[in-house]
């Protein structure tokens, strides 16, 4: 169980690496590849603390950085909803999808 914890924390930790070089980069491509490693970091990071061995939500380390890596990555891309879904996925703001 503390290794499952450990994951999931240095998960978080990394993408915020991810976010922080996507926010500081000139280059497009690099941009676009760590707002996607950051994004997946997210979505490992969530589905691994809502396993039922491990409740991560009580843990203020987990929240802190949780709460960290939302405000960056709605920084790069104020579109999506970053909140921890059961399925791990991410929901489109109301109103933001081009039809």
């Amino acid at each position: 169980m503390a290794r499952r914890v450990e994951f999931v924390l240095t998960e978080l930790d990394t993408a915020i690496v991810f976010c922080e070089v996507a926010l500081t980069t000139r280059s497009p491509e690099t941009r676009a590849r760590n707002i996607k490693n950051a994004l997946e970091g997210y979505r490992v990071a969530v589905r691994f603390s809502e396993m039922r061995e491990v409740d991560m939500m009580g843990d203020p380390t987990f929240r802190d950085k949780v709460g960290k890596l939302k405000v960056l990555l709605h920084r790069l891309s104020p579109k999506f909803y970053f909140v921890p879904l059961r399925n791990g996925k991410f929901a489109e703001k109301p109103g933001s999808s081009q039809s």
